[in-house]
């Protein structure tokens, strides 16, 4: 698995500092951020692996249809609990390693060889 980079929200509603205090498409789990990341490495999102520790980041993922995975490290055991129907991640893994080695073998599912 291969990071080509890191992207975050700044932004706030009820942030302290005025400049950061509004609501923005780039804040989970809106998906201004991963449409960034997309344009950037010119990725299309529908055949894209949106990985998090909690149901808002795969919000953000099922909102650009991408495939998405809950890591049951940081947050996700706890998030793990509260999935519903409509939040319901395509993987759970117990670790980065786990959710890597689906992806691996998954992966030509979402990229067929034409």
């Amino acid at each position: 698995v291969k990071f080509r980079g890191i992207y975050y929200c700044p932004h706030h509603p009820q942030a302290e500092i005025t400049a950061y205090r509004y609501d923005c498409d780039c804040r989970k789990p809106r998906p201004g951020l991963l449409k960034l990341a997309a344009w950037a490495d010119q990725l299309d999102l529908t055949k894209s692996y949106v990985i998090g520790d909690k149901l808002i980041d795969l919000a953000a993922g099922k909102n650009v249809s991408a495939t998405t995975a809950l890591v049951l490290t940081g947050y996700g055991a706890e998030e793990q609990k509260k999935i519903t129907p409509e939040t319901t991640p395509d993987f759970i893994g117990h670790n980065l390693e786990e959710i890597a080695r689906w992806v691996r073998l998954n992966h030509h599912l979402l990229n067929p060889i034409s």
